[in-house]
């Protein structure tokens, strides 16, 4: 799949897209993207890469997967 110059947000817009069609496992695998690079490029403490993890750890609760979604938090979340 090409994405544009931002590829992260790219990713965050189309799984929000496929979130919203119902195709919520295709829209996991978009959102994790999304979040990694973001982590890579902005790092962890960066708004939008918090915006991410929200959104990943969001849909991986309403999924029923609470402990994967808690890793993703997990990871920004200052101790």
């Amino acid at each position: 799949m090409v994405f544009s110059s931002r590829p992260a947000a790219s990713a965050s817009n189309l799984a929000g897209d496929l979130r919203a069609l119902g195709e919520r496992e295709a829209a996991v695998e978009l959102y994790r993207q999304a979040w990694t690079g973001r982590r890579r490029r902005l790092g962890d403490d960066h708004p939008d890469t918090r915006d991410s993890a929200g959104k990943l750890d969001l849909l991986l609760e309403q999924l029923g997967r609470p402990p994967e979604a808690r890793l993703a938090l997990d990871r920004i979340t200052p101790e």
